[in-house]
């Protein structure tokens, strides 16, 4: 039942489905709204989004917030997450569907994860931009406003995606290197302007040993442990935002509060190799104890890929429809 009712787009934890309406936001804010008794996520994005992440965002936020160590047992809260992934999207179909969306599932946070399929219909890193800008504008100015939350896209698999092996793609660093250097890099970037929580799932993923073990032989797609493990991330993420934004909780700002204190102290040095070996582990650190924050994501961005900004990733071949996210 619970995997029909996913495709169908509701999944309810706990009792019958309560909807509270959410007060509209001004343009360009994210919305302010009461602790609500039900929490609906609305997860916008292409075929790994389809494919099962919301269920997988379900299971792992049922687990984490049933946890008393979490803060959460208390709130009660009804957790519901709604599947608005579309096979073969990239944001600008995103941007199309968006507004109907957010009238019929009246949803109080939209998480948005798109650039798969920006590379392989050639969409360039600002058509992303424009597009991704254009999704979160609708969402925070619409009636009934929600909470942005974007993510970043899923690994490639550079040997077993069908555009790995193409000499224009390994001359840019892989395929790979082109969607997180540039496509969820305008996504790192997006949340930090915009001061929106973010989840780094592609850094998550190559934190693992062996990322390519959660992708199906497409070399995109994820597999069942795939989902589980980004899953897990994502809703570790959320919940610790939400606790943070939403229920004010003490402990969680305080913590906010002291990471974004120790980041504003770190002097970012890339020239000296001690200076920046010092940086990253600080980096990773503040990412590990406050992971929703993308100043430092932007930060990490940077000194990962110096040189993106110079590379255009034109990639000219459409490949076919079976193999996009």
């Amino acid at each position: 039942m619970e995997l029909l009712l996913a495709r169908c787009g509701w999944l309810i934890v706990v009792g019958g489905v309560a909807v509270l309406a959410a007060q509209p936001a001004v343009a360009g804010e994210q919305a302010s709204a009461p602790r609500a008794a039900s929490t609906k996520i609305l997860m916008l994005g292409d075929s790994v989004t389809l494919g099962g992440m919301p269920n997988a965002v379900l299971e792992a936020i049922k687990g984490l917030s049933s946890d008393p160590s979490k803060g959460l047992t208390e709130h009660k809260i009804e957790w519901l997450t709604f599947n608005a992934g579309a096979g073969g999207e990239t944001a600008e179909g995103g941007k199309g569907r968006i507004g109907a969306l957010l009238g019929t599932e009246k949803p109080d946070i939209v998480t948005i994860c798109y650039g798969l399929n920006e590379i392989w219909q050639k969409h360039s890193p600002q058509r992303f931009r424009d597009n991704m800008n254009g999704i979160i504008e609708i969402v925070q100015t619409h009636a009934y406003a929600a909470r942005v939350v974007l993510i970043t896209a899923t690994p490639f698999d550079n040997s077993r995606h069908f555009l790995g092996k193409e000499k224009y793609v390994l001359d840019q660093g892989g395929l790979d290197f082109c969607l997180d250097a540039q496509f969820n890099g305008v996504t790192r970037q997006l949340a930090n302007q915009r001061g929106l929580p973010l989840v780094d799932l592609h850094r998550y993923f190559k934190t693992d040993t062996d990322p390519m073990r959660y992708l199906v032989q497409d070399g995109v797609h994820l597999n069942a442990a795939g989902y589980t493990f980004a899953g897990s991330y994502i809703a570790r993420c959320l919940l610790d935002w939400y606790k943070a934004e939403v229920l004010k909780d003490a402990d969680a700002i305080r913590m906010r509060t002291t990471v974004l204190d120790r980041l504003a102290k770190l002097r970012v040095s890339t020239t000296d190799p001690n200076e920046r070996e010092r940086l990253l582990v600080a980096l990773d650190e503040i990412w590990h104890t406050c992971p929703y924050l993308a100043e430092q994501a932007v930060i990490w961005h940077r000194m990962t890929y110096p040189a993106a900004a110079s590379l255009s990733c034109r990639l000219t071949i459409v490949g076919c429809c079976s193999h996009h996210g």
